[in-house]
């Protein structure tokens, strides 16, 4: 089913761009008042224009945002999120053996990159990360191939899919009540100080 949605989302994308080419034809015809035959304006759109455009390095890319952020004075721990979603990219490009380039920023990439977070060993004890920090790293990607977009960078809209989705996990929140707090206050420590002062 994920092969099928992301084949969609690829032919939407293509429509679009064809859709955009055709209505370009169009108003250069009319500009000129000189419209042609259907088998020629036919011709004219399927004609597959050969565009040399500057390779982008994706990585490159993700560090210069990231020395965007830095330069502009954006919080450390903004800096620091970018740049553990980066290495968490690149380690399941790696892992996953996936290319990290704009094209491939589609749900076929949003699975195995949540499947590798789910996987990766965090210590020890722990492997997988949170749903929310897989959703914390995917919101950065976004934001990142929003920048990429409005500079040009990014042609293609995959990640715009709305399964291309932002994990997010409610977390149960514990906290003492009033009468709690207050027994906690009135212990009796003074024999163990450490805890006293705790």
């Amino acid at each position: 089913v994920d092969s099928l949605v992301a084949d969609a989302s690829h032919i939407n994308s293509k429509l679009a761009e064809f859709t955009k080419k055709a209505k370009k034809l169009y108003e250069q015809f009319e500009d000129k008042k000189n419209f042609p035959t259907e088998s020629a304006f036919k011709e004219k759109l399927f004609v597959k224009v050969v565009e040399v455009e500057e390779d982008r390095d994706f990585v490159k890319d993700f560090e210069q945002f990231i020395e965007y952020h830095e330069n502009k004075g954006s919080a450390l721990t903004t800096v620091r999120n970018l740049k553990q979603t980066l290495s968490r990219i690149k380690d399941a490009s790696e892992k996953k053996k996936y290319p990290l380039d704009y094209s491939s920023m589609n749900l076929n990439f949003y699975s195995k990159f949540i499947k590798f977070c789910r996987e990766v060993k965090v210590s020890d004890e722990v492997t997988g990360l949170k749903d929310n920090t897989i959703g914390s790293h995917i919101k950065l990607l976004k934001t990142f191939l929003n920048y990429a977009s409005s500079l040009g960078w990014n042609k293609y809209n995959y990640y715009k899919h709305r399964d291309f989705k932002i994990l997010f996990e409610k977390i149960k929140v514990v906290s003492l009540t009033e009468e709690e707090v207050s027994k906690v206050a009135e212990l009796k420590l003074s024999h163990r100080p450490r805890l006293e002062l705790t």
